[in-house]
C-alpha cells in the first residue's frame, strides 16, 4: 500500500477555503496588544502577603479593612 495515499493533507483544500467566508466585521477582530478583558478596569494590582490573605480571605475584605483605616485616619486628622 502506498504511504502517500494514507497521509492527511496538511493544508485546507481550495474547495474548503471557498466554503469559509472571511470575517470582515470589526467587532470580531482582536485589537493588537489587548486581551478579551481589556475593557475591565482593575485599578492597581498589588501582592498581598500569604499570612494576610489567610487572615482576610478575600480582596473585598482587604479593601473594606483599608477603607476603615482611611476613615479612622481622616477622623483623627479632623479632630
Amino acid at each position: 500500500m502506498n504511504d502517500d495515499s494514507m497521509k492527511k493533507p496538511s493544508e485546507p483544500s481550495d474547495a474548503s477555503l471557498q466554503e469559509m467566508p472571511e470575517i470582515r466585521e470589526p467587532r470580531f477582530h482582536r485589537r493588537p496588544g489587548r486581551g478579551h478583558h481589556a475593557n475591565r478596569s482593575t485599578g492597581e494590582i498589588v501582592a498581598i502577603d500569604p499570612e494576610l490573605w489567610l487572615h482576610f480571605g478575600s480582596a473585598e475584605a482587604i479593601n473594606d479593612a483599608l477603607r476603615r483605616v482611611l476613615a479612622e485616619r481622616k477622623k483623627a486628622a479632623g479632630s
